[in-house]
C-alpha cells in the first residue's frame, strides 16, 4: 500500500490494526466522519491530531513527515 500521503498512511495504520474508520476515530478521540475526511483528502490532521496517533500507535516521530 503506498504511502506518499497522509491519508494512505492513516488509512494504513488501520488496516494493520483492523480497524474501522469508527473504532479508528474513536481511539485518537475523533468522529468518524473526522477520519473519513482525512481519507479522503478533505482535510489533514492537525499536528495535535497526528502526535496522538503516533503515541497511540507507537509510530516514528517523523511517520507523518
Amino acid at each position: 500500500m503506498p504511502e506518499d500521503t497522509i491519508a494512505n498512511k492513516i488509512r494504513k495504520i488501520r488496516y494493520l490494526n483492523g480497524l474501522s474508520q469508527m473504532e479508528f476515530a474513536k481511539k485518537i478521540g475523533k468522529i468518524d466522519i473526522t477520519v473519513s475526511q482525512w481519507e479522503r483528502e478533505l482535510f489533514k490532521p492537525n499536528i495535535t491530531s497526528k502526535t496522538l496517533i503516533i503515541k497511540i500507535f507507537n509510530l516514528p516521530k517523523n511517520y507523518f513527515d
